[in-house]
């Protein structure tokens, strides 16, 4: 099984109010196939999404300084193909 990964870069989102909703969007485009997305929190949890409806956006209902930090989006293809980005999310106190 072929297994590629391409990176989709880094983002730096604008500083978000403390107390309002985030929501953390991966940029990353696949031609139609099948994908799971997984993302990894500052804390190293892993959280697992699938099926893909909306899986490339995290969302945070209301934002704490515990939630700065850098989020790591993965996305898998049925092909094998994974495709990473990091976000940065800083809060605004």
């Amino acid at each position: 099984t072929h297994r590629s990964q391409k990176l989709g870069g880094f983002s730096l989102l604008p500083e978000i109010p403390l107390g309002t909703e985030a929501e953390i969007r991966c940029d990353v485009t696949t031609s139609g196939e099948d994908i799971t997305t997984e993302w990894i929190l500052p804390d190293g949890q892993l959280v697992s999404k699938e099926p893909a409806l909306l899986a490339e956006n995290y969302v945070i209902d209301s934002i704490t300084d515990d939630d700065a930090g850098f989020y790591t989006c993965s996305i898998s293809t049925t092909t094998g193909d994974v495709f990473d980005q990091e976000i940065e999310v800083e809060v605004e106190v």
